[in-house]
Parts: structure tokens; sequence; C-alpha cells
């Protein structure tokens, strides 16, 4: 397994001097990570009142984050499973496994995917293993956090996109002006990738660091416009503060970061224009006199890969003035221009509110993608390349031992009738980045916003001592132009899926078993189809202390 072989040379190598707690091989909160089980259940025992309120927009969490946000009692449903984080800081170094993770998945009759992060899950069965360890000394913290996977990639019915050869596997919808292949070619399909791993210095409020870790930018559960965990992490160095800033009229929290971002060898981009810098921040800011309330701004840059890499100076683009004017815009689209720098952004901003007396949650986010020629051009047409999402979350019960929760979300990126004045691309392309907002050929925000989308998210979660069930319903509707530009569609593609997720802790093991079914209304404007997704995964515990439990 993948943590036997990372933590075994660790623990061997370490003097028994400098470990101040033994290596911790169980279930613990350590595997909070973006987008994970725990880190989901901590947002719920926020709204339960059982975790500090604390900005929820800038993730992943630091593991001191984490220490803070974990609850100390044992009025919660997973108490039992969960031990509570060390009071004190740690002394010495502390190691703790990331128990290894074995996902099995099977696609009956076409793709379809759930947040799946790195893994890119393909028709008929696709196999996962994750697993690692988390080191802390003082203010460092390392974790090693890699998947492995494999999709058999079985062949099934392509939208027709004019291309031949490789180029045929692109999308169906705008295979010139986006990286977002329906298939990755027509033979397994396998990578090794470091995953959710981050190196980081977490010193007087400030954290520093490098990572390949997932990221969520925003308030959203699942469809974050910006920024989410839908797909593959990328590697990035970042800098933000550790814990929210005060600053008497409130505290200010988030984070300011360069990458680097990669396409998929079905890109409408030359192999050797595959690289791009990717450069953004996001911010957040809770009123002193409005706790539970955050207001929050995020700017994500997309840039060619400079010749030379990238240098200190690239973590100012984010903060460049929010419109172009005639100069700018031909140094963006004229290659003529000496200063020709092309270049994409997509920007939004956001709000949440939680009410932990009520157990209630409420959030929206509006995303732009380009900024405007000047502010005339902004207010006249605010619209325009745009998306939205509102959300919420409510604790419809709550005991030492049941909580149970509603949750929804709905994303709107269709074109707007602007279409019918001036050109008006979809949410997350572009004309000069010709990948879009995307990395390894999966879009880096909202699955249901891509293509211009409209979609929604409903769910209840039932968590109990031993686990958790959810029901979750998920509708998604992408149209089909008949011309360029234009609001005028014609057919409608409309999945319609149902799933049904039991999670059950026993013994140190986490069971994972799901099945969704899908019914794709006019699949590739075709015809209905339907398809069955099967989940079966585990969680391995490794240390006497889970068999125990």
């Amino acid at each position: 397994m993948l943590a036997l072989l990372l933590v075994a040379p660790l623990a061997a190598l370490t003097p028994r001097s400098l470990v101040g707690q033994a290596v911790v091989a169980s279930r613990g909160w350590q595997e909070a990570t973006t987008g994970s089980e725990l880190e989901t259940y901590l947002r719920i025992l926020q709204l339960a009142g059982e975790s500090p309120l604390y900005p929820w927009a800038v993730r992943g969490f630091s593991p001191q984050e984490v220490d803070r946000l974990a609850p100390r009692d044992t009025l919660h449903p997973w108490a039992a499973s969960l031990p509570a984080p060390a009071a004190e800081p740690h002394r010495g170094l502390h190691l703790a496994v990331l128990r290894p993770e074995l996902q099995f998945i099977y696609n009956t009759g076409f793709p379809w995917a759930h947040t799946d992060g790195v893994v890119w899950v393909g028709r008929r069965l696709t196999t996962a293993l994750q697993g690692g360890i988390q080191a802390r000394f003082g203010p460092l913290s390392l974790t090693l956090d890699p998947t492995l996977f494999w999709a058999r990639n079985a062949s099934f019915q392509l939208l027709a996109n004019g291309q031949q050869g490789q180029g045929r596997f692109a999308t169906g919808l705008d295979p010139n002006n986006i990286d977002l292949p329906q298939r990755f070619g027509d033979a397994p399909y396998a990578r090794l990738d470091p995953g959710q791993s981050t190196l980081s210095l977490d010193l007087f409020g400030v954290v520093v660091g490098v990572s390949t870790a997932d990221q969520v930018w925003g308030p959203a559960l699942s469809q974050a416009l910006v920024l989410g965990n839908a797909g593959p992490g990328f590697l990035h160095i970042f800098a933000g503060s550790s814990k929210p800033v005060d600053l008497w009229i409130g505290h200010l929290h988030g984070r300011v970061e360069i990458g680097q971002l990669q396409q998929s060898a079905y890109s409408p981009m030359p192999a050797d224009s595959g690289k791009r810098l990717m450069a953004g921040f996001v911010a957040t800011f809770v009123p002193r006199w409005t706790p539970g309330l955050e207001l929050g701004v995020t700017r994500f840059y997309h840039r060619l890969w400079p010749a030379g890499g990238f240098a200190l100076a690239d973590f100012k683009i984010p903060f460049q003035g929010l419109f172009f004017g005639s100069a700018k815009i031909s140094e963006k689209y004229d290659p003529s221009n000496p200063n020709y720098t092309p270049e994409n952004q997509i920007a939004s901003f956001f709000a949440r509110w939680a009410f932990p007396s009520s157990g209630l949650e409420v959030y929206g986010e509006f995303a732009r993608d380009d900024r405007n020629r000047d502010f005339q051009d902004l207010i006249s047409e605010p619209d325009q390349q745009s998306a939205f999402s509102l959300g919420l979350t409510k604790l419809l019960h709550r005991s030492a031992a049941n909580y149970t929760v509603l949750r929804a979300e709905y994303v709107n990126a269709r074109v707007t009738y602007i279409a019918d004045l001036r050109i008006q691309p979809l949410l997350y392309q572009h004309t000069t980045i010709l990948q879009g907002h995307t990395n390894r050929g999966i879009v880096l925000g909202s699955p249901l916003a891509a293509l211009g989308g409209v979609g929604s998210v409903i769910g209840v979660d039932f968590y109990r001592p031993d686990g958790r069930w959810t029901v979750e319903f998920t509708r998604d509707t992408h149209q089909q132009p008949l011309q360029a530009d234009s609001v005028q569609g014609g057919n409608f593609d409309v999945p319609n899926a149902l799933r049904v997720e039991r999670v059950l802790f026993r013994h140190g093991w986490d069971f994972t078993a799901a099945a969704t079914a899908v019914y794709e209304l006019n699949r590739n404007f075709a015809g209905d189809a339907f398809n069955l997704r099967l989940d079966v995964g585990a969680r391995i515990p490794l240390g006497r202390d889970d068999a125990a439990r």
C-alpha cells in the first residue's frame, strides 16, 4: 500500500527523541483534505454549533486550521470514531497515516463523473488507490497523499465534432475553444499523481508553501464557479493568512498563488504551448457586527507559460486594474504588438451567511470571464459571459447521535441575450488561451456550468454513529447552438441522476457503496440513454487501535 511504503522508512529512520507522539494510523482529522468526507462533516458541525464559526471560502485547510475547527466534545454523531485533536500544539515530530483508500467505479453506458478530483472515470471499470502520511514538526507540515488510478476507458458513442484522428475525442460542442475531451483516447488511461500533497510553513499567522492539492475558492459545496475540486489539482506556490486577520471592523482571510496548468492530448493548442501560468487570489471578509457572514472575491488569470519560467513578480498579476482600455486590448489580441501577452481571467464575488442557532447557511456566487473595456462596458452589460450560483444547507434534525441535513445548489451559466448584439463565448472559454478554464482536460470550476450549462443538485444526508446515508438528485442541461454566438439554440441534452450512497464505519474500516442511475434525455442531441454508475471503496485500517473499534 502507498501509505505503508511511505511510513515505514520514516518510522525506521526517525530518532525516538524527536518523535512527540506515536505514529497515528487510525481515522483522524488529518484526513480532512479538500472535498473529503471529514471536511464536509466539519462544515456540518459548524452549523450544529460544535465547530467554531470560520470562513469557508479559502480551502484546503492547513493542519493547524483543522486543529482549530475540530470539535473537542463528544456531542456529535461521529464522536466515537474521531479522536479530538491535541489541546496543545504538537511538540517534536508528529507522524500520522492517511489511511489507504481503494476505490472501484463502474459505468455501464457512458462516463459519469461525481467530483472525482484527479481520478478520471470512464466507461467500464476504473480503479483508484490513494494514501500517504502527514508529518508535522512545529510550524512545518508535510502531507504526501498521492493517487494512482487506472481506467478501462471502454468505447461509447461520441458526439461528432467534425474532427478526425485524436481530435475526434475532443468535446463535441466547441472543440476549437476548450480542452474538455469526451474520452481520453481509445486505450486504457492511467496516471500516478501527487494528489493531495502539500509542504507548508505556518508561522506568526502567515502560511507559505508549495502544493499539488485540490482547492475550493468560494462558498459552494460542489459547484464552485472559479476553482473547485471536480478535477485534478495543479502545482502551485502560495502565501496567505493561516487564520483570519483581526482588523477591528472585521476579519480578513485570503491566499495568493501562482502555478502551472497543463493540457490534455486532445487540446486545440499545440503541445509546445500546452503549459500555462496561473496567478490568482481569493479573499474573504467577515464583518465584526455580523458573525457568520463572509463576503469575498476571487480572481484567476491564465497566461502562456513564460519562456524563462515563473518569477515572484507574477504574484502581482491578479492585482491588475479592472479595465483594459484600447492599449491593453491590443497587447492581448494583436500578435504584432511588441508587448503581446495573451491572457484570460475569470473573477467572482460571493457571500455566505451561516446561522448555527438555526442550523442554516445560505450562499451565492457571481462570476465573470474576461475584463471589461471600461466602466461603461461593465455597468451596461454586467451579465456578459457570466454565471451565478445559489445554495443552502439546512440541518433538519440534530442530536448527539443523529444529524439530518438538506442541501441544494443551483448553477446557471447559459449564454444571455447579449449574444444577439456582440460576441459572447461560453463561460470558461477564450479566444487566445484555447485550453479554456481547464487543467489536463477537466474543468477547474463547476462541471454543471461548463459549456454554458444550467444545473441543480439537491440531497439529503443522514449522519449516524456508524456512518452516513445520502440520497441525491442532479439535473443538468446543455444547449446545442444553431449558430455561433447566438442564444437561439436547438436541442437540449438533459442528464438526470439519482444517487444513493452509504458510508459505513466498522473496526477502523470506512466502507463506501453508491449507486447512481443516470437517465439522459436526448444524449448527444440524438436520443435518450441510460447509465448505471456503481462505486465500492474502503479506507483500510493500519493500527491496532482501529481494529478494536
